[in-house]
């Protein structure tokens, strides 16, 4: 090759060179320019399918409104009566009852802890599978209806709570036992009982740490009766375009005709109004961004009991836990503070000063994933959940802290729907015993000729989700329940 012809390549080769680097140069500028205007309109896109959406659930719901009433209307006509099991909120000055849900139950020796030979996945365990304790009812303590159920003695629910609760209208998952003298005394669950929902779902509380032992007893409250009209599931049709629409106003309309009849016999302290984080006087905003240090006012009224600070310690430790940030130091800083709270007696100045500066230190590290705020609401509420079955005495318990979790524990009219009333009425939430029963699908569960013992529905105030947003129903015939003969009863789990 010429050194000419070789001069001619190496310019070339110094030329395309030189075009590749402008094209990429100005390609990059021209994308900058550009990227935004597709992020926008992606963005514009994205808001315009929201909004299109919003406006058909609006528009359904207007249109089911007037078929919703009239469904509603003639289900009048075919009301049983029932009892609600009602948790009186807030936990203070709490009846003497012995109708209660979680706990331990009060099993008398000649009553064993009920086990099924295996699971819900068929797995066979030698020894057979203990179930969880879900609830009990003294039938003394219940209004006198016209029912089939004994006068006297205790009934205890007992139920199967894996993750996936897949076990409707099986026999193997669940039990009725039935106490006719109530002599019992509280029973601790057999060792070899797994935790509940396996370990997971929010009764965990996301608040456990690597060896932590999990949950296998229920959060424990008292309740109390009262007699209620109930009425039959709708007559709306799954395959009608209006469904999803029809059974949420229709649903209003119960839920306004219950608290109408409940209203006034039930202690309720609190509304529904969500409160948030930033209402409590002890948020990152107010501690850290204007350099001020938390009031005396907040640790006394917010963190006022240790166990408030281990959870919201044990929850910002697996945030560090779970976050790609090299955040090792501040987790083993978490561990040595928690270890200090669960090995101190009572609250202190020095502790609080400790809990102060950790947690300063996980917001400057600007942490993603340490969300104070979520972290001490989920805190708050699991605090609020377990106080009645563990002896705290909630009168040192600030109202601030009720009333941030009332919303979780109280039904109020106006956060059912928007079309529901405007009356501000609230009341404790509340379970069922016997009367109609319908599914979150609004579908009719089983005969007309057996009974619901007992319809419990998701309880987020005791962390309890059944099936998302469903519920479990224990049934009985009616001629086992004239029989007082327990062993047959079934139970079916619903949800969306």
């Amino acid at each position: 090759m010429s050194v000419a012809m070789a001069l001619v390549l190496h310019t070339g080769f110094l030329f395309a060179l030189l075009i590749v680097v402008l094209s990429l140069y100005y390609g990059g500028k021209i994308l900058r320019r550009v990227m935004p205007s597709v992020a926008n309109a992606g963005e514009s896109s994205r808001d315009a399918r929201v909004k299109a959406a919003q406006a058909k659930k609006l528009a359904d719901n207007q249109a089911a409104m007037q078929p919703a009433r009239v469904d509603f209307a003639s289900a009048l006509d075919n009301q049983k009566r029932g009892i609600a099991l009602i948790r009186p909120y807030p936990p203070r000055n709490l009846p003497s009852s012995r109708s209660r849900i979680g706990g331990l139950p009060n099993l008398p020796r000649s009553i064993a802890w009920p086990r099924v030979s295996q699971d819900n996945d068929r797995r066979v365990k030698k020894g057979g599978y203990p179930l969880h304790f879900i609830a009990q009812l003294d039938l003394t303590e219940l209004p006198r209806i016209d029912s089939p159920l004994p006068r006297s003695g205790t009934l205890f629910f007992f139920a199967h709570l894996d993750e996936e609760l897949g076990w409707s209208g099986s026999k193997n998952s669940v039990r009725v036992l039935f106490d006719p003298q109530s002599e019992g005394h509280r029973v601790p669950p057999p060792d070899s009982i797994t935790p509940v929902f396996d370990g997971g779902s929010d009764y965990q509380g996301d608040f456990g740490i690597d060896g932590d032992i999990h949950h296998t007893i229920l959060n424990e409250w008292p309740l109390i009766t009262a007699p209620v009209e109930t009425i039959p599931g709708p007559a709306f049709s799954p395959s009608d375009s209006l469904y999803s629409a029809l059974l949420h106003q229709r649903s209003i309309l119960e839920t306004e005709y219950l608290i109408s009849q409940l209203n006034g016999k039930v202690p309720c302290q609190f509304s529904a109004s969500v409160v948030h984080t930033s209402d409590l006087g002890w948020t990152t905003g107010k501690i850290y961004e204007d350099g001020t240090k938390p009031t005396k006012l907040a640790f006394e009224e917010v963190l006022c009991h240790l166990r408030i600070c281990e959870l919201l310690v044990r929850r910002l430790i697996n945030m560090l836990k779970s976050d790609e940030q090299n955040s090792s130091h501040l987790t083993n800083d978490g561990m040595e503070l928690l270890d200090r709270i669960l090995h101190s007696n009572q609250e202190s100045a020095s502790l609080h000063v400790l809990l102060e500066t950790w947690i300063a230190d996980i917001v400057r590290a600007q942490v993603k994933r340490a969300d104070f705020s979520h972290a001490l609401r989920e805190a708050l509420l699991q605090f609020v959940a377990e106080c009645v079955g563990t002896g705290i005495d909630t009168r040192q318990i600030h109202d601030k802290i009720f009333e941030f979790a009332a919303a979780a524990h109280v039904i109020k009219r106006s956060v059912w729907g928007m079309y529901s009333s405007d009356d501000d009425e609230s009341i404790a939430f509340f379970h069922q015993c016997l009367g109609n029963v319908w599914t979150a699908q609004g579908r009719p569960v089983e005969s007309d000729q057996d009974f619901c013992l007992l319809h419990f529905k998701s309880d987020y105030g005791l962390r309890l989700p059944i099936c998302d947003v469903g519920s479990m129903q224990f049934w009985i015939t009616s001629a086992d329940l004239a029989a007082r003969s327990f062993e047959n009863v079934w139970g079916t789990t619903q949800g969306y």
